[in-house]
């Protein structure tokens, strides 16, 4: 299941798609079939969906967001749920290209402006991983303290050379390695990509990285990330 923001514009939006970390979202913690009760609360949905006025010029208000909620059996595209899961859940990546079919198809976003893609931990890794499926279809990425394989880093980097990358990720962080996310920048860059921009400064840990979604700046760089 996703939540769907669609900006008031009559002029098509360019589309975001955010994906979750690894939190509860069992049967229990699902109040609507499929939608963990933190989606609303989370990420760009919250900014939208919030009432404080403060949010109500946040950049993220611009897009056309989808806010997709994975299944407890994997971990995004990983199954069993697990982040060394070995095999590949190809059905949940056929679904969410499927949604952003959904969207090209009802003309609230040109689908030849690709789609953007960002998420935290759990999620930053779901979004590299879809930049990786689909290069041409993708306009930019920001991962927050991802989590990916270390031996698919060159692999990873070479389908991205393409595409504009944010990663931000804390130095002392203990659950994601700052290591293989600062080696995956490294061999951007050696490939000569096209954007592949680097933050740690002022994320003390791996939850400090959301505090970076209030910020304007990563939301504004979506829009002109060559810019």
């Amino acid at each position: 299941s996703f939540l769907f923001w669609v900006p008031e514009s009559e002029d098509p939006a360019p589309l975001l798609l955010f994906f979750h970390g690894d939190m509860p979202r069992g049967v229990a913690q699902c109040p609507q079939p499929g939608l963990a009760d933190f989606v609303p609360t989370y990420g760009p949905a919250e900014k939208v969906a919030s009432e404080k006025r403060r949010s109500h010029s946040h950049p993220c208000r611009d897009f056309a967001i989808l806010t997709p909620c994975c299944s407890e059996d994997v971990w995004w595209l990983r199954y069993p749920a697990v982040h060394d899961a070995t095999a590949y859940a190809e059905s949940v990546e056929k679904c969410v290209r499927g949604m952003i079919d959904f969207v090209y198809d009802l003309g609230i976003c040109r689908r030849e402006n690709g789609a953007c893609f960002a998420g935290q931990s759990m999620g930053a890794y779901m979004a590299l991983e879809m930049a990786r499926a689909m290069p041409e279809g993708t306009a930019a990425v920001f991962a927050l303290a991802p989590c990916f394989d270390a031996c698919r880093l060159t692999h990873l980097a070479e389908r991205l050379v393409n595409v504009p990358v944010w990663l931000l990720i804390g130095r002392n962080d203990t659950m994601c390695s700052f290591e293989e996310v600062a080696s995956l920048a490294l061999k951007m860059r050696d490939l000569d990509a096209k954007c592949v921009r680097l933050t740690s400064i002022g994320i003390k840990g791996h939850s400090e990285v959301g505090k970076k979604l209030n910020n304007h700046e990563l939301f504004e760089w979506l829009r002109n990330p060559l810019g």
